[in-house]
């Protein structure tokens, strides 16, 4: 969405609010008032992402929200409520930002397309290999955006062809580093890179960005980028007023900080015209040149400039499912007990949900009906020895939802 050179730049409330419609509603007028082009929400309930389980895959024990005891914990704590949604695109449409959210499920899809007909639907990193959702939401006409930061060159050609082959004729693909916060020297623009150079015929590439500093941004704009999203949080304290914790704090910007990023962002595209690199050392050295011209920038780049080759990182689309945060991607797995003997049924007793130990959300059609030859525990990931033999296609075989 380069419009005159402009990027569109999406402030992420995300978890960043404590269910408290006051903080979302500040944090909107916020982004407004830095500049921001969008402000995105998230639309799911904690059934739409996991199931309540004992066992040890779905702790998060020694992860920064270990405080929450467990997935399903974390998301209902975290997760806004529904009847926030209609008067943040109300006042949204008064400020004249766009606001639009990232599902979770085809019933968020639904609820956000019969209710609001938002400008695009988002699909975050880890939910890239969930077909369902991705047609779901490339079925309603609007502009999807999709991160990669939890895919392989697999994963993100397969998300292509579900969504085109759902209707989806505008997509915007983010390279995305899922770390939070992530530094600059593990930003990987080799990997960006690399979308462009793969996919750029099929998508329009943007960037994602989980880092503190404006440095990433601005090499993604230099490179040729269109979109950016990065989090924004009212506040940096650690908690809201009513008690509740903020899960984002260390990767999202207040306002202020916002505002700096957004001022640099347009002074920047003013400096580069129509100039873009292809070359990622040229790239490193205009940022830099214009960061040491506009001094009034350098405190929101941190230390990154001394080291910011470092940013060229790797091509992280190489990587094998084992490499993933497995933690967090979806995966076929068990959302009651069910006995040996009994049918598994698609959103019945088995469902693509988190955490990510059971069989790839694609292989599916390998479940369907299949007959159970073991007693399986709500929570447990399906593998193939869980079904008779005889109902066992390969694997190997693929097949889109």
């Amino acid at each position: 969405m380069l419009q005159n050179n402009k990027h569109y730049v999406i402030a992420e409330i995300a978890n960043a609010h404590g269910k408290l419609l006051g903080v979302c509603m500040g944090t909107l007028e916020g982004a407004h008032a830095a500049g921001a082009n969008a402000f995105k929400v998230a639309t799911y309930k904690p059934k739409d992402l996991t199931v309540k389980s004992d066992l040890p895959a779905f702790s998060l024990e020694g992860t920064p929200w270990a405080k929450f005891k467990d997935f399903y914990g974390l998301y209902e704590n975290i997760h806004m409520p529904w009847d926030f949604h209609a008067p943040l695109f109300e006042r949204g449409a008064e400020l004249g930002i766009d606001v639009f959210s990232s599902p979770f499920s085809p019933t968020a899809v639904d609820y956000l397309k019969t209710n609001f007909e938002p400008p695009f639907y988002k699909i975050a990193s880890f939910e890239i290999v969930d077909d369902e959702l991705l047609a779901s939401a490339s079925s309603t006409g609007k502009p999807v955006i999709i991160s990669t930061g939890q895919a392989n060159y697999d994963d993100i050609d397969h998300a292509l062809t579900v969504a085109q082959s759902a209707g989806a004729t505008d997509i915007y693909l983010l390279h995305c580093i899922s770390s939070y916060p992530a530094d600059i020297s593990i930003v990987n623009m080799k990997s960006f890179v690399a979308l462009k150079k793969r996919f750029g015929t099929r998508a329009k590439i943007g960037l994602s960005d989980h880092t503190i500093t404006i440095t990433a941004p601005l090499l993604g704009l230099a490179m040729g980028g269109e979109m950016l999203e990065k989090h924004i949080t009212l506040t940096k304290d650690e908690f809201f007023e009513n008690g509740a914790r903020n899960p984002d704090v260390a990767f999202s910007l207040t306002p202020d900080e916002y505002k700096i990023m957004m001022d640099s962002i347009r002074v920047y595209e003013e400096y580069l015209g129509d100039k873009r690199f292809d070359d990622f050392e040229q790239a490193c050295q205009s940022v830099v040149s214009f960061i040491g011209s506009n001094p009034q920038f350098s405190k929101m780049a941190g230390d990154d400039l001394g080291r910011i080759e470092d940013a060229w990182g790797e091509d992280q689309f190489l990587r094998k499912d084992e490499d993933f945060l497995s933690g967090y991607r979806r995966s076929l797995i068990v959302t009651q007990d069910v006995s040996a003997g009994e049918k598994l049924v698609y959103d019945e007793n088995f469902s693509a949900l988190r955490p990510g130990h059971g069989a790839h959300p694609r292989h599916r059609p390998v479940f369907e009906d299949a007959i159970l030859t073991r007693d399986i525990k709500v929570g447990e990931g399906l593998a193939e020895t869980c079904i008779q033999a005889e109902q066992k296609p390969s694997f190997n075989k693929v097949e889109t939802i």
